[in-house]
């Protein structure tokens, strides 16, 4: 095969390939994540970053939101393990080094050192 003929069908190929791109971006129905991801509810991300600030690099956290509903626990551990990170999530209180626990009335953080 010459190389005249495998320019010609990279060059289709990338044709083709730029008029599905634009209709795949489309389907998705939604812009793109920016700074911050798009959360399945509203939690604020300002606090987020600051408490994840708050936590020394080498350590363990436990997340607590009281009265939160699953949907909102759900999407702040999956932001705490984001904005948190290197800090290690663990699930028992007792084991962890920090307490970090989020009121759902004032989107507040509280970050706490365990005695």
């Amino acid at each position: 095969m010459s190389r005249s003929v495998v320019a010609v069908a990279l060059g289709l190929l990338l044709a083709t390939a730029s008029l599905v791109v634009p209709r795949v971006r489309h389907y998705a129905g939604f812009p793109a994540d920016g700074r911050d991801p798009h959360y399945d509810t509203p939690l604020p991300a300002a606090a987020i970053r600051a408490a994840g600030r708050s936590l020394p690099d080498d350590v363990t956290y436990s997340l607590s939101a009281p009265g939160a509903d699953p949907l909102t626990a759900g999407n702040l551990k999956a932001a705490a393990q984001l904005f948190f990170a290197p800090a290690k999530p663990v699930q028992a209180p007792t084991q962890a080094q920090w307490l970090v626990t989020y009121d759902v009335r004032t989107r507040s953080f509280s970050v706490q050192r365990r005695a």
